[in-house]
């Protein structure tokens, strides 16, 4: 059981991770918060990266795909740091993380501390399974600046805790990216991560004064409005099951 709920855990950080990497719109993120979220956005999004469904994705949401030779060739002849974060970028986009380690590897080898080049070291590390060599590199760029990259780093950190069993650090993690963002969809995820650390009531409260804001909140789209009480009901649904 143990082993079954760490790769439905591992499954959600790639899915997440793919959604911070190629820039997709916020109603995915929310659609990942939700019960079998991960899995609708598997099918709908990352599927066609394998090229087994035949049906293109819309237009507005289609990627370029990488040039990866290109980018290997360029990096090649220049073997610059910018020209070796690239490759690492492109690798990650085009599902090759272990080469996309090597590739940030050599380019932390001139630039140790360079946000960009920590971050993608660690999300090929998360792409491999290996969380606990992420941790590091994470921290590192967390402790500088909690908001970069839009809090990508911090939430990819979260991932990785939880991946390791730290899940009450992921929390405080969460809350502290959630209170400093001030943004409706972080405290979502907060409560996410606090049902996964089994802490019911925080998660309660996080979702139930969540719901009663939105409602008062005049300045929400209504949309959106809807979408994220919708999305935090459901998950106050599931805490009672």
């Amino acid at each position: 059981m143990a082993a079954w709920f760490y790769l439905v855990l591992a499954f959600k950080g790639w899915m997440f991770v793919d959604a911070m990497r190629r820039r997709a719109p916020a109603l995915w993120f929310l659609v990942l918060l939700a019960p079998f979220g991960s899995v609708i956005y598997f099918v709908a999004v990352k599927l066609p990266d394998f090229r087994i469904r035949p049906a293109p994705l819309p237009e507005s949401d289609s990627i370029a795909e990488p040039d990866i030779e290109g980018l290997r060739i360029t990096a090649q002849e220049s073997p610059s740091f910018d020209n070796r974060v690239a490759l690492g970028q492109g690798l990650l986009e085009g599902n090759q993380p272990a080469e996309a380690q090597d590739a940030f590897s050599a380019a932390l080898a001139t630039h140790p501390h360079d946000n960009q080049a920590l971050l993608g070291f660690a999300q090929a590390c998360l792409a491999l399974g290996d969380a606990k060599q992420a941790m590091e590199p994470l921290r590192q760029i967390v402790d500088r600046r909690l908001s970069y990259q839009d809090y990508e780093a911090a939430w990819t950190l979260v991932q990785a805790l939880l991946a390791q069993d730290e899940s009450h650090e992921a929390a405080r993690l969460a809350q502290l990216i959630a209170h400093n963002s001030q943004r409706y969809e972080h405290r979502l995820e907060l409560a996410q991560v606090q049902t996964t650390a089994a802490m019911h009531q925080e998660a309660r409260s996080t979702l139930q004064s969540l719901v009663d804001e939105l409602l008062s909140d005049s300045n929400v789209e209504p949309q959106r409005r809807t979408t994220l009480i919708k999305l935090a009901r459901t998950l106050l649904r599931n805490l009672s099951v």
